[in-house]
């Protein structure tokens, strides 16, 4: 009778929708993302404390962009002072 199951399917379903085939539509297969990797350099020791006495080193040399200069420090505390008196 009929070749296979879904040859049959098709005819039910040509005769009740005469006009044109049935079009599966498949979905595109997510992307996944590839594993994080692992950075090619590596800190010169294992020390927990070598980022830290490293950017010492590197405040020693001046060099360190984010040091608020000493003016500025004296200047916040003063100010402090000024709003602390000015509130109460």
């Amino acid at each position: 009778m009929y070749q296979s199951i879904s040859a049959y399917i098709l005819e039910i379903v040509s005769a009740i929708n005469p006009e044109g085939d049935i079009v599966k539509k498949y979905n595109p297969i997510p992307k996944i993302k590839p594993k994080r990797r692992s950075p090619s350099f590596k800190n010169k020791s294992n020390r927990s404390d070598y980022s830290q006495k490293y950017m010492q080193e590197y405040r020693e040399e001046g060099k360190d962009y984010q040091k608020v200069p000493d003016k500025i420090k004296k200047f916040r505390k003063e100010q402090q002072k000024r709003l602390k008196e000015k509130l109460k």
